[in-house]
């Protein structure tokens, strides 16, 4: 049987914990190996979670966790929704550094709502160039395709 580790455990109360939820999700998934994408939507799903839970006005914990190749993050209660992400690669990490990691990441990160913007924005600004790129694909298949008679 696979053995899961808690990466990190962090309680959520107030708006800015939910911030630094979705700080949390986005550090583990780069630490993790996650590729640039894979790190947006988990950071993005992890707000959800959070937000949600924090609208509902639900004092509550987030566990992050590694069972095997999967990646989850889920709400301590147990009827609460959760996530999972499959790992493209494992970790270059042995499991007790990557625990050990993010305790440091809990002790270090504090929520600096200006950062966490820029990065968002960041974010926005790659997936749009990855849209105009796919635009840009798709325009150049259809002008190749012969038209139909």
């Amino acid at each position: 049987m696979t053995q899961t580790l808690r990466l990190l455990r962090t309680s959520l109360g107030t708006k800015k914990d939910v911030a630094r939820v979705r700080m949390y999700a986005r550090q583990l998934a780069r630490m993790l190996g996650f590729g640039p994408l894979e790190q947006i939507e988990i950071a993005c799903r992890a707000f959800e979670l959070a937000l949600a839970a924090c609208q509902a006005r639900r004092r509550t914990a987030f566990c992050f966790e590694l069972t095997g190749e999967q990646f989850s993050l889920r709400e301590e209660s147990a009827s609460a929704a959760g996530f999972a992400m499959m790992l493209q690669r494992s970790p270059e990490f042995a499991a007790e550094d990557i625990g050990w990691m993010t305790l440091q990441l809990k002790n270090l990160v504090d929520v600096d709502f200006l950062q966490a913007l820029r990065e968002q924005n960041d974010d926005i600004q790659r997936l749009i160039k990855a849209l105009r790129c796919c635009q840009r694909d798709l325009e150049k298949a259809r002008e190749a395709k012969p038209n139909a008679a």
